[in-house]
């Protein structure tokens, strides 16, 4: 996917879809793997054009970000 704005929080989310996880915990290990995180700040870099910084990273799936998105749930 691609960068978010979610709306009155005046924040950016990004959804990365590849790769994608069956299951919660072989995203969540991945996410906390020091090898990998090189990749996460990587994508944001080309999709940003320049440094950003990371609040936060979690695995959540579809139909949760849909709710994100529409306001019917925090993020």
């Amino acid at each position: 996917m691609g960068p978010a704005d979610i709306g009155n929080n005046a924040r950016d989310i990004y959804v990365f879809t590849d790769p994608y996880y069956e299951e919660k915990h072989l995203c969540e290990a991945s996410i906390t793997d020091p090898q990998y995180i090189p990749f996460l700040v990587q994508k944001l870099l080309v999709e940003y054009g320049k440094p950003q910084k990371i609040e936060s990273v979690v695995c959540v799936d579809e139909e949760t970000i849909d709710r994100v998105l529409n306001g019917e749930q925090a993020v």
